[in-house]
């Protein structure tokens, strides 16, 4: 039986000692003495696995190339595996049957594979800290997010012999899935109803930002800087990130 986890440490096994993966220690090492003590990066990996180790924060540092180079997004990655294994393990139950997720093991290991990949090329301009435990958090958060809403959609799903009348439902349009996203939010008390309205109000129903304001009183400016706030709260949520400053939750009132 095919195992990612398996087949990605022996592929690191010999990718990461190679020449090419020895010139590209060399070249991080120009700007992180700290990596010179290594010989190739499946070195580095290693003693980042080590409990307690310093290596870790080397590795963290990698992330601020991942973008561009791929070498350091695979050490990255490899670094992360352990982790991304247990994650794995934590969530088989998103595995088998019509209302879970994921039909095999191997498609939920590739799902969190690719959100991680994705993640490491993007934490570094996110957050200065911790961007190791924050690749792991938000894959998990996409995780929870895609299970939810395919469970959402099961469950609303009316099975072909119990409508034989019916037309198949078209795919949701972008609209239509944002307005989900807002309901499960007010739902889990991420944003208060008032918030989700105006997001709903501007960005699905179609009304413009000045006429809301006119209808509510409020300064135009403002109430753009506040769908502003609310929307990246929103994204926030999605990825596994704190949640931005200057706008309260529905826990908080």
């Amino acid at each position: 039986m095919a195992n990612l986890y398996r087949d990605l440490q022996d592929t690191w096994s010999r990718d990461g000692r190679t020449e090419d993966a020895r010139a590209a220690l060399r070249r991080w090492a120009d700007t992180r003495p700290g990596l010179a003590r290594f010989d190739v990066p499946a070195d580095l990996v290693t003693a980042c696995n080590r409990r307690g180790g310093s290596a870790r924060f080397l590795v963290d540092s990698l992330t601020e190339e991942a973008a561009a180079d791929p070498w350091a997004a695979r050490t990255v990655l490899q670094a992360l595996l352990p982790g991304l294994a247990a994650l794995a393990r934590d969530h088989l139950d998103m595995v088998g049957g019509a209302r879970e997720p994921f039909s095999s093991c191997d498609e939920l290991d590739q799902f969190i594979v690719a959100t991680a990949y994705e993640r490491i090329t993007e934490v570094a301009a996110e957050s200065e800290r911790f961007r190791l435990r924050i690749v792991v958090d938000s894959t998990w958060a996409r995780l929870r997010v895609h299970a939810r809403a395919h469970r959402r959609n099961h469950d609303r799903t009316v099975p072909l012999r119990d409508g034989p009348d019916r037309l198949a439902a078209p795919s949701r349009t972008d609209a239509e899935e944002l307005a989900l996203v807002l309901v499960d939010a007010v739902e889990r008390r991420v944003l208060r109803p008032v918030d989700a309205r105006l997001v709903y109000t501007t960005r699905v129903s179609g009304h413009s930002a000045a006429a809301l304001a006119g209808v509510l009183d409020w300064n135009p400016d403002s109430l753009v800087r506040r769908r502003n706030r609310v929307e990246r709260v929103l994204a926030a949520e999605v990825l596994g990130e704190p949640r931005p400053a200057g706008l309260a939750s529905a826990r908080a009132v």
